[in-house]
């Protein structure tokens, strides 16, 4: 016989039934625990694991949530009996319970076979185990009277006795406390010695950096004393307990910075929206009618007025451009793109229109734009007017970054279904580093006031939102100093 053997001969089935008892008494905790992130919640399950015969099996407790503004310790909860006959009653009917639940079970082992029979095992012990916190809870939490007595109970660690400062001492240390009334060193406020029992043990709950709460437990109406395995028990819980509390308490604070941040960005492009839509009607008159002037519909001007002039109109006709930008990505973030109809559509055409009122804008920089047609382009499945706002961003975009004399290539290829379309600068490129965030709105790789390059940065923001609403996709290349390659892909129409 190997040493392993005659071990395995020493460790009696009580033994092994004891640990296996243990082993799932944690993992009902654990699930319990990790069941929610609302604190609230926590804190009445908390609870309900120490009070629960499937989990700590304590009579009692007692719940006091710390509040970090104020520093005071107020009552929140409290589970179990207040008296003998609830004691009672609670018990017998937990047993009526199990009785009818194991009925079930033994039902079930004559229907099916052993396979089947720990599935039904496993859904009966889980309907077991809900029933009784739900039965507790309704039972002897919120409206309960031994609740209502402690929700009126408040201790500020600012108050001059002993009694007012007993759960703030208690938080303070990391471990629980087994603790006796009649002890003159337990300074136990006077309503909570009313309702505690004799013997009790102490429990805080508490991170390294934050506390969050103090829970008291008895045995109350129990023959069983409280002793060092309860202490274990209740060390191993209530680091567990911490644990989860703070990371709800971090889950929830990033959901709130996450709603904040979307109103934030919201009320951002409403105010954008807002004061572009102001700016555009002056820009538009502005326009118009310096261009009238330059024109000499108005009358006849001089060379330098001319020149003054046209700088004028040119620079109108930017600023509209800046602003109808801005309104463009403001109205997609906040209100999406509607009325979006995906068609059959020839990309050709509308890669044409695109080049044209690309061409119109080059403001006198001589950068070829030639689309490269090898071979049949087929028709696919998109919007035609966000398609042509998307070739025209890119080609605007290629443009602005190309060098005088510089050329751009349009190139169409089939690929798995998709057609892919690649526009192609020869222009300053972009590094590793700066090309993961050039679809963000307003990001700018050269951010200095005096750049060589104008615009808000929201060309490829605006083409990013049009693609996701309409079904494509974009792919970015790029090498600093040898240009970039920006690839939209639309599905082919079969």
């Amino acid at each position: 016989m190997t040493e392993n053997d005659k071990i395995r001969a020493e460790i009696s089935e009580e033994t092994l039934e004891r640990y296996l008892s243990g082993f799932q008494t944690i993992n009902r905790i654990l699930t319990a625990l990790s069941s929610s992130t609302n604190i609230e919640d926590l804190y009445g399950i908390i609870l309900s694991a120490l009070v629960s015969p499937h989990g700590l099996n304590f009579t009692r407790g007692v719940l006091f949530i710390y509040d970090p503004k104020f520093d005071t310790f107020s009552g929140s909860i409290a589970l179990g009996p207040s008296t003998e006959a609830e004691a009672k009653e609670f018990r017998e009917d937990l047993e009526a319970e199990e009785r009818a639940l194991n009925h079930i079970m033994d039902n079930q082992k004559n229907r099916f076979d052993l396979l089947q029979n720990g599935g039904w095992e496993s859904c009966i012990s889980g309907l077991r185990i809900s029933g009784l916190w739900i039965n507790m809870v309704q039972r002897f939490g919120a409206e309960s009277a031994l609740t209502k007595s402690i929700q009126r109970l408040t201790f500020s660690g600012r108050g001059k006795h002993r009694e007012e400062k007993y759960f703030h001492d208690i938080c303070s240390k990391d471990y629980p406390l087994l603790q006796n009334k009649s002890d003159r060193t337990v300074f136990l406020p006077s309503m909570i010695a009313k309702i505690i029992d004799d013997e009790f043990i102490a429990v805080p709950i508490r991170s390294k950096t934050q506390r969050f709460a103090v829970v008291l437990v008895d045995r109350k109406f129990s023959n069983k004393r409280l002793g060092q395995e309860d202490l274990r028990h209740l060390q191993w819980f209530s680091n567990q307990a911490s644990l989860v509390l703070e990371n709800a308490v971090l889950y929830n604070n990033l959901q709130a910075a996450y709603r904040d941040l979307k109103e934030l960005d919201t009320l951002k492009s409403n105010f954008l929206s807002t004061v572009s839509h102001e700016l555009r009607t002056p820009l538009t008159t502005i326009y118009g009618f310096s261009g009238l002037l330059v024109e000499g519909k108005i009358g006849e001007v001089t060379d330098k007025q001319y020149n003054l002039l046209q700088r004028v109109n040119r620079n109108a006709a930017h600023l509209i451009n800046l602003v109808n930008d801005i309104i463009e990505v403001a109205e997609i973030q906040v209100h999406g793109i509607s009325d979006v109809s995906i068609n059959e559509i020839d990309p050709l055409p509308v890669i044409m229109t695109a080049i044209s009122n690309v061409q119109a804008r080059k403001d006198g920089k001589a950068v070829d734009i030639q689309p490269v047609i090898d071979d049949e382009i087929p028709h696919i499945l998109a919007e035609e007017h966000s398609l042509e706002r998307i070739i025209y961003h890119l080609l605007d975009n290629a443009v602005k970054f190309s060098r005088d004399q510089g050329k751009i290539l349009i190139r169409f290829r089939k690929e798995e279904g998709d057609l892919r379309i690649s526009v192609e600068d020869e222009g300053i490129g972009i590094d590793h580093e700066n090309l993961a965030r050039i679809f963000e709105s307003f990001y700018q790789v050269d951010n200095r006031l005096n750049r060589p390059f104008e615009g808000l940065g929201l060309g490829l923001s605006i083409t990013r939102l049009l693609l996701a609403a309409t079904g494509g996709k974009i792919q970015a290349e790029s090498t600093l100093g040898k240009g970039s390659i920006f690839t939209i892909l639309y599905p082919i129409f079969l």
